[in-house]
């Protein structure tokens, strides 16, 4: 039965069982397997096994591998490349998310590896692989369907030696990307290992997924020239930062909305004798006017190590530049053993459980919308209403003349008591003379496991 059935899928993948003349000399690999398939795909050839088209392989040349990988990823018509197993060497490929231009393009080019046995090297100071369409896709109802993006998964992308200011990935523009990848060793200043960066319009819809270690900054979260949508995205980062290396940072007024973020993984002290770490590093940062992840999931689990070469501070949770950012609506569970987070007074209204971070479960709202205090609110003036712009609380009403309790805008039929107010919801006490009632903040978040 088993030999029935590789005789069986031989029939299916090629007629007589034979890899197409392109591919087998890819297999046995070298710079004339890179030549050979390079040279079938931009002469248009069709392989002989064009039943079951899959991916164009090729194998390290031993030197500079940029040439041959960028002729294949910018041909037309689109497609997946494969890495074969060893070590490739680049200094920067843009990648085709789409290889006919215009609003309607289409067809890029995707890239697969052989897990941890496909590395590719980067040297430079630009980006190892930039992934971005050139145009966005026009009205966004009309059809046919907007054309997704590529996918870039199982290898890993090294930056041991690159130079200061040097990128990983740089992707973005578009609607589905799926990225997997290790990216390693882009610890030189001012480096990055995954930058998720809108240059032309929106990214969403897509998946991004990365093992990141030894990063200057791990990953960033960005647009060229403010605000472009970074909504309904799923972020998955497992990270391993040394000593004074960044997190994930949210930066230059980006507003990702809709997401998921799972943020996991170990970060090292700090170097500053002071009791602040150096350059107010996190594990989850957001900076520039206006930076804020709303309406979105949070799950985060980070812990700090005492390897490395630091002997100060952990890094914070979490740290806001100044109280215009925001996380804003969300939920979900925050736990870390790091320094304590600093919000510098900027909204963060989350439902979940908060673990050992008190400056983050016991702050409180204040009458000024999106800020929050390390200080409980006064009683505002009879029937107005205070937003909770902090994480959820329970609110004790009591003394004074009250005439109505409204909680999310629903009327109580109570003059006092206890309320829970969630993070968003408000309340509003209604009352006459003097003295006027009294409350007590209650934070309801916080767990000390």
């Amino acid at each position: 039965m088993r030999s029935r059935k590789i005789a069986n899928r031989q029939e299916r993948g090629s007629g007589n069982g034979a890899p197409s003349t392109a591919r087998r000399a890819v297999l046995t690999g070298g710079a004339l397997g890179l030549a050979a398939v390079a040279g079938s795909t931009l002469g248009g050839t069709e392989p002989a096994n064009a039943a079951t088209p899959g991916p164009i392989w090729i194998s390290p040349s031993g030197g500079d591998d940029t040439a041959a990988i960028q002729a294949i990823v910018k041909s037309a018509g689109g497609g997946v490349l494969g890495l074969a197993p060893g070590q490739f060497n680049i200094t920067s490929v843009a990648v085709s998310a789409q290889t006919t231009d215009g609003d309607a393009g289409g067809f890029g080019w995707s890239i697969i590896g052989c897990g941890s046995a496909t590395v590719v090297n980067v040297t430079g100071a630009g980006s190892g692989f930039s992934v971005h369409r050139t145009a966005g896709y026009g009205a966004q109802f009309n059809l046919p369907a907007q054309h997704t993006t590529v996918f870039m998964r199982n290898f890993v992308i090294d930056g041991t030696n690159a130079s200061p200011g040097a990128i990983g990935v740089d992707v973005g523009d578009g609607w589905g990307y799926d990225i997997d990848l290790t990216i390693v060793n882009f610890s030189q200043p001012g480096s990055i290992g995954l930058r998720l960066n809108n240059q032309v319009f929106w990214t969403e819809k897509g998946r991004f997924s990365a093992q990141l270690m030894n990063n200057d900054t791990a990953a960033v979260i960005d647009s060229v020239g403010g605000d472009i949508s970074h909504e309904y995205n799923f972020f998955d980062f497992n990270i391993f930062a040394n000593t004074n290396q960044q997190g994930v940072v949210i930066k230059n007024g980006v507003n990702a909305a809709g997401c998921t973020l799972k943020l996991h993984g170990n970060m090292a002290k700090s170097d500053s004798s002071n009791s602040a770490p150096t350059g107010n590093i996190a594990a989850l940062t957001l900076t520039g006017a206006s930076s804020r992840l709303f309406n979105s999931e949070i799950i985060m689990k980070v812990e700090g190590n005492t390897g490395g070469s630091g002997s100060g501070p952990f890094p914070y949770g979490i740290f806001y530049s100044d109280s215009s950012n925001a996380i804003k609506d969300c939920t979900g569970i925050i736990a870390h053993s790091l320094t304590n987070s600093n919000i510098n007074g900027g909204e963060f209204s989350f439902r979940g459980m908060i673990f050992a971070d008190p400056s983050l479960s016991n702050i409180y709202t204040t009458a000024t919308a999106g800020q929050t205090s390390s200080q409980p609110p006064a009683m505002p003036g009879s029937g107005t209403p205070l937003q909770n712009y902090g994480p959820d609380q329970m609110v004790h009403v009591s003394g004074g003349t009250v005439t109505g309790i409204t909680i999310n805008t629903v009327p109580t039929t109570l003059a006092s008591g206890n309320f829970f107010i969630p993070a968003g919801g408000s309340i509003a006490v209604s009352y006459t003379g003097t003295p006027a009632p009294t409350w007590t903040w209650v934070p309801a978040s916080y767990s000390n496991v």
